[in-house]
């Protein structure tokens, strides 16, 4: 018969056949709770939200309101270049880049910005109540409020942008274009003293030329003179008063010597011209004209001198660039940026506010655990 087994009576089962459930762990964060502890400290987060808002309103009307002017300028025009000069030098060609460049190194020139600062912005009466170390510090917050930017590539900066900043737009747009007429100014004078450099050293450089043709010529002229004067007396003392070459070219002649007997001469003494010859070239030669015959580049030289002591650079009226963005007032005022700060306020005032919701959970949760033991 077989033997049955009772319920109770059977093995327990094999604990690798169990199926296993994870307990939940005490630190995990339940979203719920999370969200239930930050709507129950909504007062709190809105206070330090409003907190934030009030200080972002003080911090924008306390605040001075601070404007800026702004103009670009690019290279001026080829013919307006062309009018300023009235005749170009070879070693110093004016271009459009040339005098653009020297406008730029203006406009970052220190000695130009004191000028300014000085006579635009401190005034006369402000610099001699101020002592010097007050001085650099108002000049030095000048440079902050002046900015000078080249923009287009680094080997060919096509346009610069020149901005000041203010508190009232009406007087940064003033300075802005008082400040870029002081560097246009200096750049045209800068352009006019190298110009004037440059053509004096020309003119030397082809007056020691002139004068050097000048001795050369002289000194011939005197060989010629005592050449032709000693011609004169032989032929005087021979009593030759025409002339006895046979051809402008001084061809073959003859000359009796007695009996028949004649010499051939190829090229025959300066006295056979005759006394008369001789003295018309003497004559010719003592004319102030006759350098100007002997030294065939005297005459070209002479006249480059006479363009070149002519040239010269008008500087009246004159502008070293292009305006492509006039310095007008803008009423926007650039710092403080008003929605900027209130945005940033009220985010940073909700980040704080939950922040501190948080920390007021977390020690209000621990503070039950703590008297239950």
């Amino acid at each position: 018969m077989t033997k049955m087994l009772k319920v109770n009576q059977l093995p327990p089962m094999k604990d690798q056949h169990q199926l296993y459930y994870p307990e939940r762990p005490q630190d995990e964060i339940d979203l719920v709770d999370l969200l239930r502890s930050l709507w129950a400290s909504r007062l709190l987060i809105a206070g330090v939200v409003l907190v934030a808002l009030l200080s972002a309103l003080a911090y924008v009307y306390v605040t001075p309101a601070v404007y800026r002017s702004s103009a670009v300028y690019t290279p001026p025009a080829m013919q307006q270049v062309r009018t300023m000069v009235s005749w170009e030098l070879e070693n110093y060609p004016v271009t459009p880049e040339m005098l653009f460049d020297e406008f730029k190194a203006k406009l970052s020139s220190d000695q130009v910005r004191m000028e300014f600062f000085e006579q635009q912005v401190l005034g006369p009466e402000q610099r001699t109540d101020l002592a010097d170390g007050a001085v650099i510090q108002e000049y030095r917050k000048f440079l902050r409020r002046l900015d000078v930017k080249p923009s287009g590539p680094k080997d060919a900066q096509l346009s610069v942008t020149v901005s000041v900043d203010d508190g009232d737009p009406m007087v940064a747009a003033e300075n802005l274009r008082n400040f870029v007429a002081l560097a246009n100014q200096a750049a045209l004078q800068a352009l006019k003293d190298n110009f004037e450099s440059v053509r004096a050293s020309k003119m030397a450089e082809l007056k020691s030329k002139m004068d050097a043709l000048k001795f050369e010529a002289q000194r011939h002229r005197e060989m010629r003179l005592q050449e032709l004067e000693e011609a004169l007396a032989v032929a005087q003392s021979l009593g030759l008063e025409e002339s006895r070459v046979m051809s402008p070219a001084y061809g073959a002649a003859e000359l009796p010597k007695g009996e028949g007997m004649a010499a051939r001469l190829i090229d025959p003494p300066l006295y056979w011209q005759g006394a008369k010859e001789l003295k018309a070239q003497i004559a010719a030669i003592k004319s102030a004209n006759y350098v100007l015959y002997t030294a065939e580049e005297l005459p070209r030289l002479e006249s480059q001198y006479r363009h070149v002591r002519t040239a010269h650079v008008s500087t009246d009226g004159g502008l070293a660039y292009t305006e492509q963005q006039a310095p007008l007032p803008d009423f926007d005022p650039v710092k403080p940026r008003r929605a900027l700060v209130i945005a940033l306020a009220l985010v940073a005032g909700f980040m704080v506010g939950v922040m501190v919701a948080l920390i007021r959970g977390a020690f209000t949760r621990r503070a039950p655990q703590g008297d239950s033991a």
